[in-house]
């Protein structure tokens, strides 16, 4: 079922190709067990000191193990800079159900309680210092799909 449903994410990440973020992992059988991701570090070429960068590929659905994990990962980082469309500021609670009438919220939801998982918004502890949001408001949203009409 999550693999129904996660499809068009995979297919548009490139995952019927050898992806280096994202991958399925399968049984002797062929037959998928798991949907791994990875931290991918990136450093200046050549070998030269400098910043590093690491790419860490999160879905918005999974074990709670797998978002423990990544608490206990984020706390290496000088900065945590993460995606989420809200208000500048915004930090999404810690636990605890919220409501949406967004569909993709819901859909998730649906997912988490059917499929007996977590939401990534519920386990990550986005109130952690090092944590900084950097994606669009709603409005910012909205003109950026509007300007791409």
């Amino acid at each position: 079922m999550v693999l129904v449903c996660l499809l068009p994410t995979l297919a548009a990440a490139g995952a019927d190709t050898e992806s280096r973020f994202i991958r399925i992992q399968r049984n002797e059988n062929r037959n998928p067990v798991a949907l791994q991701t990875v931290i991918a570090k990136y450093a200046p070429a050549g070998g030269q000191q400098g910043v590093e960068i690491d790419l860490v590929a999160v879905v918005h659905i999974g074990e709670q193990g797998y978002y423990r994990r990544l608490n206990k990962e984020f706390e290496k980082y000088d900065a945590v800079l993460y995606e989420l469309v809200a208000t500048e500021g915004t930090r999404p609670p810690t636990g605890g159900e919220r409501k949406s009438d967004n569909p993709l919220g819901m859909l998730q939801l649906g997912m988490k309680f059917f499929l007996r998982l977590e939401r990534q918004l519920q386990v990550i502890d986005y109130h952690k210092s090092n944590f900084i949001h950097a994606d669009l408001s709603p409005e910012g949203m909205r003109g950026a799909i509007e300007g791409a009409r």
